[in-house]
């Protein structure tokens, strides 16, 4: 599977761009005071460099929460609430990657490290599975690097340097080399590298982030999505396409309803590649 999932990012490699004026905006200076008196992020973050503080909070945080995919989002996505309900109480009150990216996201911000969450998207619509990973900026290497709270992971190139999520994609899709940190494990279990690799060659398809990244982003009022995905592809086609799936498979419910009436409604904002570099 990894030869066809690498084989359409070759192929798919040039993204829509729509021209709208959107950027995103990263609450560096909104008030964090509550979740670093409640959680102790800034000694767990503790490091010389804004990499080593990155990866020192990615390695605290996926071994206080745990994982958990059947996770029901009862929780408001806030650092605080989540940790709240998840800090340091096993798997069966463990949260999903969403959750775990968007904290991730958050104690990031509440350092004063640019930071956001990034949905990684697969073709079929008849996946029930995406992912969430955060990215964050690092001054010292002038770029972004992906870090992964599921799997308690970043990657880089052969040579050492940590990828972004569009140089993850295009590494995976000329198949060359790429190396997991020494950190990489699911729920303190080892993880399979061939079979984690291909997990993120089937969902670095197109990508979805909000245009607000802060505490809550995804409630604020007014927020809006932006879609990177490659030419031709419809992402609002899909995603309706992957509710209905969903309404067929598991039955009809008020929660899909609404979802699908939002995704109907909602004018899908397209940005090109460049947007996370």
């Amino acid at each position: 599977m990894f030869d066809l999932y690498s084989g359409m990012l070759k192929m798919m490699d040039v993204f829509r761009d729509d021209g709208a004026d959107v950027r995103v905006k990263y609450l560096v200076d909104a008030d964090y005071w509550e979740l670093k008196n409640a959680y102790p992020i800034e000694k767990a973050a503790e490091g010389g460099s804004d990499f080593d503080r990155a990866v020192n909070l990615l390695n605290w945080i996926s071994s206080h929460i745990f994982h958990y995919g059947n996770y029901d989002n009862r929780i408001r996505n806030t650092a605080l609430d989540l940790f709240d309900y998840a800090f340091d109480k096993g798997v069966y009150h463990g949260i999903n990657c969403r959750s775990l990216s968007l904290a991730m996201t958050e104690c990031l911000l509440a350092l004063g490290m640019k930071a956001r969450a990034v949905y990684i998207m697969p073709f079929s619509p008849y996946d029930f599975d995406n992912h969430v990973v955060c990215e964050c900026w690092i001054k010292e290497l002038n770029k972004w690097v992906m870090l992964d709270p599921t799997y308690n992971l970043y990657l880089s190139d052969k040579d050492g340097t940590p990828l972004d999520i569009s140089e993850l994609r295009q590494k995976i899709a000329e198949q060359e080399e790429v190396v997991f940190s020494a950190s990489a494990n699911y729920n303190g279990a080892a993880v399979d590298k061939d079979e984690l690799l291909t997990y993120y060659a089937k969902d670095l398809f197109w990508f979805m982030l909000s245009d607000i990244q802060g505490p809550d982003s995804e409630g604020i009022k007014g927020r809006r999505m932006i879609t990177i995905a490659p030419v031709g592809f419809d992402a609002k086609k899909c995603l309706i396409a992957n509710i209905d799936f969903r309404i067929k498979n598991w039955g009809d419910s008020p929660a899909l309803q609404n979802w699908r009436k939002s995704e109907q409604e909602t004018n899908v904002i397209y940005k090109g590649i460049d947007l996370l570099k």
